[in-house]
């Protein structure tokens, strides 16, 4: 003798959709957790590249002369635009032989922004002919957020 379980195969069917929609829009979430996550950490990195290359320009065309014969403490503020970010150097003469530029990047992209400053220790040559900055020796780059 066969027993009816009438509904039975339905109520299997459903459950099992219930099953695959939910698998399915976790999936969904997952992918778009890890799309956001991936443009959070390239903005990181393009806002770190760009903060960088400022302070290595300001560094590299930096006139150690006119450095030399500012005061302690003077400051000064560049703001430029480069492939569309916008960069802020800074340039501090921090003693009589040393200055410190300081870099940093902010990038909006919708609701997500990004940003990141660096700083770089260098020191003025010693004589008054060279007009070249050197990096302070062992560790003259600074990540400061």
């Amino acid at each position: 003798m066969i027993q009816q379980r009438q509904g039975f195969v339905l109520m299997t069917a459903l459950v099992a959709m219930l099953i695959i929609a939910a698998l399915v829009s976790a999936t969904a979430m997952r992918v778009d957790e890890e799309r956001r996550a991936s443009r959070a950490i390239t903005l990181q990195h393009v806002a770190l590249a760009s903060a960088e290359g400022a302070v290595w320009r300001t560094f590299v065309s930096a006139d150690a002369q006119m450095l030399r014969a500012a005061p302690i403490g003077l400051s000064s503020q560049a703001t430029s635009t480069v492939d569309g970010l916008t960069q802020k150097v800074t340039v501090t003469k921090i003693d009589t032989a040393m200055v410190w530029i300081v870099g940093s990047t902010q990038i909006q992209h919708g609701r997500e922004v990004a940003a990141h400053r660096v700083a770089l220790w260098a020191l003025l040559p010693s004589d008054t002919i060279s007009t070249r900055l050197t990096p302070l020796p062992g560790g003259a780059w600074a990540d400061l957020y």
